[in-house]
C-alpha cells in the first residue's frame, strides 16, 4: 500500500515536469491535481494505492464525489 508521499513520489518519477497542487482521498485511489504545463484543462490523475498505477482522470465523470472526496495533502502543507 503506497503512502501519500510515496505516491507523490512514485508520480514524480513518472511524471517530471509536473507540478503536484493537491491530493484526495478517492476510496482505492489518490486523485492527484497535477499540472504538467501551465495550461492543463484536465489537470487529475489516478494513483492506485496498491499498484501504484497512474490514470489521466477527468473529475466531470463523478463531480458530486470530486467535491465530497477529502484532500488529505496540499502544496500548502506538504508532508
Amino acid at each position: 500500500m503506497f503512502t501519500v508521499k510515496e505516491a507523490i513520489n512514485a508520480f514524480h518519477e513518472q511524471k517530471r515536469d509536473a507540478t503536484v497542487k493537491d491530493v484526495r482521498d478517492y476510496g482505492d485511489k489518490y486523485l492527484f491535481t497535477a499540472f504538467i504545463t501551465e495550461n492543463d484543462m484536465d489537470p487529475f490523475y489516478l494513483v492506485d494505492k496498491r499498484s501504484g498505477d497512474i490514470s489521466h482522470y477527468t473529475i466531470a465523470e463523478d463531480l458530486p464525489r470530486y467535491y465530497s472526496s477529502s484532500v488529505i495533502w496540499s502544496d500548502k502543507n506538504r508532508y
